[in-house]
């Protein structure tokens, strides 16, 4: 009848989000699916300790063979889950590929791996958990719903498969989710929205290393990215030179990326009394002090208000803190040299204490330039 229908409640519309890195629609659900529905979460659960690794060594991991393992890392790369070494054929975990794996481990202990790949293995599953929460329906009733794309046999089928699961249960032909069915709805809901966040954000995450994706994952959907690369290489930078304005008063910024119009511009605001700080490492460090454009930002003595430290090593991160409401986290391919960059700015108050907790962490590796010593492993690099 049509009066027992449900339209007060939670809905679920099929997520499709265009991927920056392909250019196609992905469809969310499919997304997860395709993982964990195969041995591609295997392969890339294999990369997580973020070591760069052939398809051999997978093999060798018991994981799957060479073969399979080579086809689902091609498959990862162009979706920013991983990146490829410097040895073509090795590849390494990315934040974003971390931050996946995170996110559908996260509530494991709610909805299995296994319970998520029947979730996800066609809309009407996700469509009849999201029903379900409206309150206790009859199977005609929810056949007969026009945001239902199931057939009435195949809505019968699955809550029968939801009761044997724990999710629901049957009363005088009328089923209502049980609390462990509202957990796996929860659980779905987040996982849901955090892949999608992965995906829109994977032109930056992908270019993260995998060390830095302890971000806070809700954030994520607030934040704003910026990319720039040969067909549009000043893009990163005019967001970050937006960020550098007169009603600034506290700044602090660490960068492994020499750009001499960006530390010319700040200099300016250094000029007009602006109370900050700039971390760079020991590459940077060297180009500004070799320009003659920029040779001048290495004597920070004549300022009572700003102080220039040198990071010993070498990163592939950047970190600019505006006033303690803003922060704008810029990362680059380790061949980029900055026209490869990728800048997420975030006002969310969770994800600027997290730039600044990373800028803290950055800091107590640096030193004033006339402190510096040697050290022997200053030498080599380190990507972060």
């Amino acid at each position: 009848m049509s009066s027992e229908r449900q339209s007060h409640g939670p809905t679920y519309d099929e997520p499709e989000v265009k991927h920056p890195l392909t250019g196609q629609i992905v469809n969310i659900r499919n997304f997860i699916n395709e993982l964990v529905d195969s041995s591609r979460l295997d392969v890339l659960k294999a990369l997580t300790d973020h070591q760069h690794r052939t398809p051999s060594d997978i093999e060798q991991m018991g994981e799957v063979s060479r073969q399979t393992a080579s086809k689902h890392l091609a498959d990862l790369a162009k979706r920013g889950l991983t990146n490829r070494g410097e040895n073509p054929r090795e590849q390494r975990i990315t934040a974003g590929g971390k931050f996946v794996v995170q996110s559908l481990s996260t509530h494991s202990d709610v909805v299995s791996r296994e319970q998520l790949a029947l979730l996800t293995r066609s809309a009407s599953a996700s469509q009849l958990l999201y029903a379900l929460s409206r309150g206790s329906v009859r199977p005609r009733n929810l056949a007969q719903e026009e945001r239902m794309s199931p057939s009435r046999s195949t809505i019968q089928r699955t809550l029968s498969t939801f009761t044997c699961q724990g999710w629901c249960r049957e009363d005088h032909g009328r089923y209502r989710l049980t609390s462990t069915g509202t957990e796996v709805l929860e659980a779905h809901r987040t996982i849901i929205d955090r892949t999608t966040q992965s995906v829109k954000k994977s032109t930056f995450l992908q270019r993260l290393s995998p060390a830095r994706a302890d971000f806070p994952p809700e954030a994520l959907a607030e934040a704003e990215v910026a990319v720039s690369d040969p067909s549009s290489p000043g893009e990163a930078l005019s967001l970050a030179l937006k960020l550098c304005d007169r009603n600034l008063h506290h700044f602090r910024a660490f960068t492994s990326i020499y750009n001499a119009r960006l530390f010319t511009t700040y200099y300016k605001i250094f000029n007009l009394g602006l109370d900050g700080e700039a971390i760079v490492d020991a590459s940077v460090y060297q180009q500004i002090r070799e320009n003659e454009q920029t040779a001048h930002l290495i004597d920070d003595s004549e300022y009572d208000r700003y102080r220039l430290l040198r990071l010993p090593d070498k990163m592939t991160l950047g970190i600019g803190i505006y006033d303690d409401r803003k922060v704008a986290i810029g990362a680059f391919n380790e061949t980029g040299n900055g026209r490869h960059t990728a800048i997420l700015l975030s006002s969310n108050d969770e994800f600027v204490e997290w730039g600044i907790d990373l800028y803290e962490s950055i800091r107590e590796q640096a030193c004033r330039p006339s402190q510096q010593k040697s050290h022997p492993t200053q030498a080599h690099s380190k990507t972060s």
